[in-house]
């Protein structure tokens, strides 16, 4: 079951489901909105952004960065979240390249991964409303609550930024380079197979008439 503003409301009160900080404002009629953090990194400048002194990150064209969220949330082993993007952000060409799902049981600040699919800089700033999660009470309590890696983490760790470090920051030209090879090679494949499709089927004739020779003669 999805909770509706009011039990959103509710669980909060009774403490089912914790959002430090809690706003009341940002509860939507079944959502409710988190904001973007105090820590960024990015593929392309290989580098941790404090967004509090920074107030911002720059998303390049293809470049991959991941941003942590400034709520902490906090689950019982009865409800599970799903999050995603903002449907503003989603239209400007950013897509999230994790979850959607948080397990009963998390605690912690999660940590998002967005890639810029489109062909202009896409700016966040600190605080900016990017994802909305919604929250689903579970006909039971999970027999094993979550328990994983992310378990009570509030910033950005070393194999975060590891991973992030470690990936390759394709530009937008680059981008546009590697489509356009891709789609020369597919249309040289086609001009040799069309170019040796009349010997193809040739070859395929020539073959139907010896197996009907030889059936023919078996036949006799």
């Amino acid at each position: 079951m999805i909770l509706n503003d009011t039990g959103i409301r509710e669980a909060v009160t009774n403490g089912s489901i914790e959002i430090d900080p809690f706003d009341d404002g940002a509860v939507e009629p079944a959502s409710y909105d988190l904001h973007v953090g105090a820590q960024a990194a990015s593929a392309a400048s290989k580098r941790i952004t404090d967004l509090r002194n920074r107030g911002f990150v720059q998303i390049r064209p293809g470049d991959f960065v991941i941003v942590t969220v400034h709520e902490a949330l906090k689950l019982d082993d009865r409800h599970v979240g799903r999050f995603g993007l903002t449907s503003a952000h989603a239209r400007r060409g950013l897509i999230a390249t994790v979850g959607p799902q948080i397990d009963p049981g998390y605690h912690g600040r999660l940590t998002v991964g967005l890639t810029n699919l489109s062909s202009k800089a896409i700016t966040l700033s600190h605080m900016d409303t990017f994802l909305s999660v919604e929250f689903h009470r579970l006909q039971a309590p999970a027999s094993k609550p979550y328990s994983g890696r992310y378990q009570d983490r509030l910033q950005l760790a070393p194999d975060d930024i590891s991973e992030v470090m470690e990936r390759e920051y394709m530009s937008q030209t680059e981008m546009m380079r590697t489509l356009e090879a891709l789609v020369s090679s597919v249309e040289g494949l086609k001009q040799v197979v069309n170019s040796r499709l009349p010997l193809i089927f040739g070859g395929f004739l020539a073959l139907y008439s010896i197996l009907m020779t030889v059936f023919m003669a078996v036949l006799n």
